[in-house]
This record gives C-alpha cells, structure tokens and sequence, in this order.
C-alpha cells in the first residue's frame, strides 16, 4: 500500500468487497479505453477503470486521484475523488465532481 496508507487499504478492501458487476474486455472496450486515453490524456490504468465505468453506465466513479488530474475531465462521468483530511490516516472526505 501507497506510503502504508491503512485506514486507505481498509476503504479500498470493503469497496471492492461489494462490486457486483465486472466490464468485460471486449474490442469495443478496448477501443474506448485508447479513445479516452486520447482525448483526456489518461494513464492506461485510469483509462481503462473509467471506460469500464462508462460501459457500466456507473452511477459514480470513485478514485483517490486527486481534483484537477484528468480523471475529473471526463464528459458524462461523475467523479467522486477521496481525500485524506487532517493529519491522520482514518479521516476522508468527498469531492464530486461531473462534467456534462
């Protein structure tokens, strides 16, 4: 885990404990992921979790990316990022953000 972030692992861990859905690795997928790369400069990581979001028709997209990177520049996807508040590592708050 990033900088032993635990109370981060914690969140991350019950998350993903729930996902009920997995977008599956299609040709179309895989073209959306190189488009979304493209167009908002994307890593291919963040490219390919927001393109399966996308297919998904996700509600939200959650990310411990932080405001302004281009994650949040995403047309049609609501981005919540995390952030740590204060100085301890069990304290997150929410920012939404949703670009029509």
């Amino acid at each position: 885990m990033f900088h032993k972030q635990e109370a981060e692992k914690k969140l991350y861990q019950q998350y993903f404990a729930q996902i009920s859905q997995w977008a599956a690795a299609t040709d179309e997928m895989i073209e959306k992921t190189i488009k979304l790369a493209g167009l908002y400069n994307l890593s291919s990581i963040d490219a390919i979790h927001a393109a399966s979001a996308i297919a998904l028709k996700a509600d939200e997209f959650i990310t411990g990316e932080k405001p302004g990177k281009p994650l949040f520049r995403i047309r049609n996807l609501t981005v919540i990022g995390l952030e740590q508040s204060g100085d301890t590592n069990t304290s997150y708050f929410a920012i939404q953000q949703t670009i029509k």
